[in-house]
């Protein structure tokens, strides 16, 4: 049984270029409650199954997504909480209004192209900050791909003596 609990999954990957990060084009319309129903993009996202432990729900649906198994993993803090959209509250009999979102950040090792699974994305790109920013259909995958950008940046950053 799916839990009220999202996960969001930014792939970033190192290249001649500099940090590449991966969005997908999702074909299912935004919730009901916007009235923007065209495709849009979006980092990898999915739901908790069951008791499965959250880092867990994030490498199952970047795999189930993408193909992808990453060579690093880890998970940004704060998360932050979204209203449940009506139609998924009836698609899983949830009793809440809102969930927590888990944000990571995943590694791959190579620009290669993931394989997408037709029902849920029909495209993909991997794109600087800038160009991911402009993508980005929801707020908080914006926030929090800039929150990511800072910290991969300060880890690149040598240590001041």
């Amino acid at each position: 049984m799916r839990q009220p609990i999202q996960i969001v999954v930014h792939c970033v990957c190192y290249s001649d270029a500099g940090r590449q990060y991966l969005m997908l084009l999702r074909i299912d319309p935004p919730p009901a409650e916007t009235a923007d129903r065209r495709p849009f993009w979006q980092p990898v996202t999915g739901g908790v199954e069951g008791d499965e432990a959250i880092e867990a729900t994030a490498r199952r649906e970047l795999f189930k997504e993408t193909g992808f198994r990453p060579s690093a993993m880890f998970r940004v803090e704060p998360s932050y909480t979204i209203r449940i959209p009506a139609e998924m509250k009836r698609r899983h009999r949830f009793v809440v209004d809102e969930c927590p979102v888990h944000v990571f950040c995943a590694r791959i090792e190579s620009l290669t192209a993931p394989q997408l699974d037709g029902r849920e994305h029909t495209a993909y790109r991997w794109c600087t900050l800038d160009a991911a920013l402009a993508l980005a259909y929801w707020p908080q995958d914006r926030k929090s791909l800039q929150q990511i950008d800072l910290l991969l940046s300060a880890e690149a950053r040598p240590a001041e003596e």
